[in-house]
């Protein structure tokens, strides 16, 4: 599952470089309300789902189907294009 992409989330210059080896919870723990507002719909983060290791695979299935229905949502807008 590791490099799979639902555990997959590109990160820019200075975030990358912050959030390195870091535990997601830790460096989620580390932004403000507003950053971590921005985070979750940017990198499509579940809602009510712990970021802690021990639950990883609940995080894993909930991100999944998170991006497969943002998947099917952008092909059928091109598809209606």
């Amino acid at each position: 599952m590791r490099n799979r992409l639902p555990n997959l989330h590109l990160l820019e210059g200075r975030s990358n470089g912050s959030k390195s080896d870091m535990r997601l919870v830790d460096y989620y723990n580390d932004m403000n309300d507003e950053q971590k507002a921005e985070f979750c719909k940017q990198a499509m983060i579940p809602q009510d789902v712990s970021l802690e290791l021990e639950d990883f695979e609940k995080f894993y299935e909930a991100r999944k189907a998170i991006l497969a229905e943002k998947i099917r949502e952008l092909l059928g807008y091109l598809c209606s294009i």
